[in-house]
């Protein structure tokens, strides 16, 4: 799963992100203006800089949720790359993230921790796990906002936009299997279940849809049992 994003192991991580960061958000017309090998030449830039983050992001996932001193925290960059205006970077970025939560998320629900509780005395191991958490729950709502929004334009008829539905919603549906009691479960099954009677042409994301849902309702059973 994780050689997707190449070999490199440089340690340039943090530089290279905050580089791209500016390189990524400058908008549609930047990205209007380049030729079509310039494109490529980026697409395979960013590749690189999204293997080093995501290696980065799975050493140490403690610090993938702090902000950066020159830049945003790793875990945002991969958020901001979630919506490139290039669509393939964009889809890169999806499956990228995919493959760091279901590393990093634990397999619990998380309760993040009221003000009071905070507030209150309690070893410095347990502050930090309880910080840790709620920064991390933030940043996968996020991402699954950016899988959502993915999923809601595949109705164009642009083909690149649909292969970013798509793999948004395999990206869904593997998150339900790999980590079904985490937070936001019922958010996965509702954006999945109405995908579950798409179009014929679409089988893999009817079948993508159907086997999250299936597993996520085995399970309910399981638990009810």
């Amino acid at each position: 799963g994780r050689g997707n994003h190449g070999k490199s192991k440089g340690k340039g991580s943090s530089s290279s992100s905050s580089s791209s960061s500016s390189s990524s958000s400058s908008g549609k017309g930047s990205i209007a203006n380049l030729s079509p090998h310039e494109v490529l030449r980026r697409r395979a830039r960013l590749r690189l800089e999204m293997g080093e983050l995501c290696e980065q992001i799975l050493a140490k996932p403690g610090k993938a949720v702090k902000q950066q001193r020159t830049g945003p925290s790793p875990l945002d960059q991969l958020l901001r790359w979630c919506k490139d205006p290039d669509e393939e970077v964009c889809r890169l970025a999806l499956i990228s993230g995919h493959i760091v939560f279901s590393d990093i998320l634990p397999s619990y629900r998380v309760r993040v921790s009221t003000e009071a509780e905070m507030g209150a005395q309690m070893k410095k191991e347990t502050r930090l796990l309880r910080e840790f958490e709620r920064r991390l729950l933030q940043t996968y709502q996020r991402y699954l906002k950016c899988l959502g929004s993915a999923v809601a334009e595949m109705g164009t008829k642009r083909s690149t936009v649909r292969s970013l539905g798509a793999s948004a919603v395999g990206c869904l549906a593997e998150l339900l299997k790999t980590r079904p009691e985490f937070n936001f479960r019922s958010n996965i099954i509702a954006l999945l279940v109405p995908l579950m009677g798409v179009l014929d042409d679409d089988e893999g994301i009817r079948a993508a849809s159907a086997s999250a849902s299936s597993t996520a309702a085995r399970r309910n059973a399981a638990r009810a049992s």
